[in-house]
């Protein structure tokens, strides 16, 4: 063992340690615990909470759902202070959820089981696990689903969902249900501050608009927050000068629902927007390989670069403050508004309009319409390289929008034996996006310094699925979905010399994209690429006692194929890849024991994973020039693994939730390199993906003396073992075992009316890296990196009726 790995130990063992004093203070912030167990375990029969989930398009208890599941309700929420979609990867085992660029306009990096889409900032890109808001597809994964506010519960699914989702659920899929109105005329208002000057506002509210018949809601949400970092450079630009904050936040969401309920019909019509204006995440420079064009750059500027290296392991305060030039062009070479050097903007705005009908035929069938649009605008200016110097910066701006619809059959059929969902499915997509990018003052051309993206997607699937009961305790699934799919592209890449002041990117002249071949302007190319697939599944289901519940499932999946959103000059004209596929082996079983006290869902499974998309950035063969990102459908790999999920209740008071992921991620295949010759698999890693996830959550209730209200404790500690971001093995390739521990008190007074809460996230300070640029071993010699958030606390105010 190196003396690292000793460091890392200790740390973690520290950690741990520190977490079992807190949840050893939670267990006994009334007072001691054995004596309460001993007490209640006769007498009190309370136990754990039974869950109804729709993952498989009907409403069925959780613990009776052949697949692996965890569902989150909205009070687990609350409790857990889960207020945004990151916060959700701590929760689930095998689950990786982050932030991919600091805010919700660079989109959500989502993996299950190892399985997704890290480079989730190309809209061409498809992600490969599907997000879903009450039933309908997110084909991007960001936006809404970054704020969770209004949540009635959350449903993580785990394995290919191709068969009752569709495309792009090849790692499995995430459903969001929000409240829908009821009339009780309830209404939820809450407040908070903490550190950076962090202020949260939330507020919901249901009336009846006709009685028994027409309901409404409104849901807000608002949120704004000082940097995490201060620019200390001496000249940014007029309008920002020294000390700016990078990394801040400012939020404002709503939605608004109408249910009608009839005898027969029952309607919902929602509408959401959501509006972000705020400094970017900075990318800190982390080292830089002498004589490269990082040095080059850095000499012509003046600049040693020495003089800005953050260590991957510094503690935030030395981290604070950095000098950087926060991304893009001198504003001369924009169009007019479109920011400039020295103006880290992450601006992002989202829209969405949702209609579903359902027609209930008296019991024994349904019919189900669900209709949805969602459009978007986002523009992001930032510097990659993070450094003062104008090496990798960049402007991006996408928008978009889509429409889906989809008409589902629920059945009960041979006396109600079979429960069959069968449907039809449709989506239009339209996607945009104008991005500058000068590496290196303009001395690299190989990489197009301006670039035009169009992209547009037809997707069509019909499917059937049926869970059939042989026996009262013994049923049998199976489903198949088509799916069929086209998509076209047209991608432009020009120079910065000739733009014309004032002009959005894609409204300049042709002959600004039309340069010969040695100028940076050389693509002018359009491509159409269709692609369909069959996804199966099969599944048995055996009720083993009132207890214990058995299945197993074999399932296929697919991830749509597309083209490469990045121009390179090496490539004639536009490069695409294939869809990857994958089949999922599973058997698992969930108990409940201890008269419902205690919970134990496990599952383990093998995934035959197939013609992986791989992405290489470097030349393009050995000695060229030519320095690009470049697609093939080169990998294959064999992923085992187990999840465990654990639940006891004691007593009333006292709740312990222990999760438990493992993964053997083993590529068979990784193509061949830029010297002709094949990748060895056993160095190839699965990026952003774990192999082990550990969470553990301790909640204690204490009731006051004399009436008083109640005190909720509770504590939260996770660990994810070393997460992978290239195969290199050099600087800010990878971030070691980590672990967070997060805790909170919420006080309730005795009419549950109002609630005040203070709470403390990353309590001891971690430091990780989330993400990292690392081109160390190109010629353009540099690696950066995005870090995790530091210790924020704070409390809230709650008022509900």
């Amino acid at each position: 063992m190196t003396a690292q790995h000793t460091a890392i130990n200790i740390k973690t063992a520290r950690k741990s340690f520190g977490f079992g004093v807190l949840l050893a203070a939670t267990a006994l912030a009334g007072g001691t615990l054995s004596p309460a167990l001993a007490q209640d375990q006769e007498a009190d029969t309370q136990g754990i909470d039974q869950v109804t989930v729709t993952a498989r398009r009907f409403a069925e208890d959780l613990q009776e759902t052949g697949g692996s599941v965890t569902a989150l309700t909205a009070s687990a929420l609350e409790d857990l202070r889960v207020t945004q979609a990151n916060d959700l990867q701590n929760l689930a085992p095998n689950l990786v959820f982050k932030r991919r660029g600091g805010s919700a306009s660079r989109g959500l990096t989502v993996k299950i089981r190892g399985i997704g889409t890290s480079d989730v900032d190309v809209p061409t890109a498809d992600p490969s696990v599907g997000v879903y808001i009450d039933g309908i597809i997110q084909a991007r994964a960001f936006g809404p689903q970054f704020e969770l506010f209004d949540i009635e519960r959350i449903e993580v699914l785990r394995g290919p969902q191709g068969t009752l989702y569709g495309k792009n659920t090849l790692g499995g899929a995430l459903n969001i249900i929000t409240k829908k109105p009821t009339g009780e005329g309830e209404y939820r208002v809450s407040a908070g501050y903490g550190n950076f000057n962090h202020l949260e506002l939330r507020a919901s509210g249901d009336v009846t608009l006709m009685e028994d018949r027409l309901y409404a809601s409104v849901s807000g949400y608002a949120r704004s927050r000082d940097g995490f970092y201060t620019n200390d450079l001496a000249f940014v630009n007029d309008a920002t000068g020294a000390g700016q904050d990078l990394a801040d936040a400012e939020l404002l969401a709503g939605r608004a629902v109408l249910h009608y309920t009839g005898d027969d019909w029952d309607f919902v019509l929602t509408q959401d927007v959501s509006r972000q204006r705020q400094a970017n995440f900075p990318e800190l420079f982390l080292a830089f390989t002498p004589g490269s064009l990082a040095e080059t750059a850095a000499g012509a500027a003046g600049v040693d670069l020495n003089d800005f290296i953050v260590p991957v392991d510094a503690p935030y305060r030395d981290r604070r403050v950095i000098t950087v030039d926060t991304g893009g062009l001198d504003a001369a070479a924009l169009p007019a508004g479109a920011g400039g050097r020295g103006d880290p903007t992450s601006n992002a705005d989202f829209w969405g309009t949702s209609f579903i009908a359902e027609w209930d035929g008296g019991g024994d069938y349904t019919v189900k319409s669900l209709t949805g649009y969602r459009g978007f605008n986002t523009f992001i200016v930032q510097d990659l390289d993070g450094t003062p110097v104008q090496m990798a910066d960049q402007v991006t701006g996408d928008e978009g929008w889509q429409l889906t619809q989809e008409f589902q059959l629920n059945a009960l059929m041979f006396e109600e034996r079979l429960n069959l969902v069968a449907g039809v499915f449709w989506l239009h997509e339209e996607l945009v996006t104008e991005h500058t990018n000068p590496f290196f003052l303009g001395i690299l051309p190989q990489i197009s310094a301006l670039r035009v993206t169009t992209t547009n997607t037809d997707a069509y699937a019909g499917f059937v699925h049926g869970v059939f009961s042989v026996t009262d305790r013994f049923k049998v699934s199976a489903g198949i979905r088509y799916n069929y799919e086209n998509k076209a592209a047209t991608l432009r890449d020009g120079d910065l010399i000739s733009i014309v002041v004032g002009l959005p990117f894609r409204d300049q002249p042709d002959s600004l994209f039309d340069q010969p071949p040695a100028g940076t302007g050389d693509l002018n190319a359009t491509a159409d690429e269709s692609f369909d697939s069959i996804q199966p599944k099969f599944g048995l289901e055996y009720i083993v006692n009132d207890n214990v519940f058995v299945y197993a499932v074999a399932s296929r999946g697919y991830a749509s194929g597309g083209f490469n959103g990045r121009v390179n000059a090496a490539l004639d004209g536009i490069e695409t890849f294939e869809q990857e596929t994958l089949w999922n082996y599973e058997i698992g079983f969930k108990s409940d024991f201890w008269d419902n006290r205690a919970r134990l869902n496990v599952s383990a499974f093998w995934l035959d994973y197939s013609d992986i998309v791989v992405q290489n950035f470097g030349p393009s063969a050995p000695g060229s020039t030519d320095i690009g990102f470049f697609l093939q459908n080169a990998g294959a790999a064999t992923v085992r693994g187990f999840e465990v999920e654990f639940t006891a209740k004691p007593v009333p008071a006292f709740t312990f939730q222990a999760n438990f992921g493992y993964l053997d991620q083993q590529f068979d295949d990784f193509g061949i390199g830029a010297d002709g010759q094949p990748i060895d698999p056993d160095q190839a890693n699965f990026f952003d993906s774990p192999d082990t996830t550990i969470t553990l959550i301790g909640q204690y209730e204490q009731d006051l003396p004399n009436g008083a209200g109640s005190l909720v404790w509770s504590v939260d500690w996770s660990y994810r073992s070393e997460t992978f971001f290239d195969n290199d093995g050099v600087v800010g390739s990878s971030q070691p075992g980590y672990d967070l521990t997060n805790a909170r008190v919420t006080y309730t007074s005795p009419n549950e009316r109002y609630q005040v809460g203070f709470w403390v996230k990353n309590l001891f300070q971690e430091t990780y890296l989330r993400r990292s640029l690392q081109v160390l071993d190109t010629p353009l010699g540099f690696a950066s990196g995005l870090f995790g958030d530091p210790r924020t606390y704070g409390f809230t105010v709650t008022i509900k009726g």
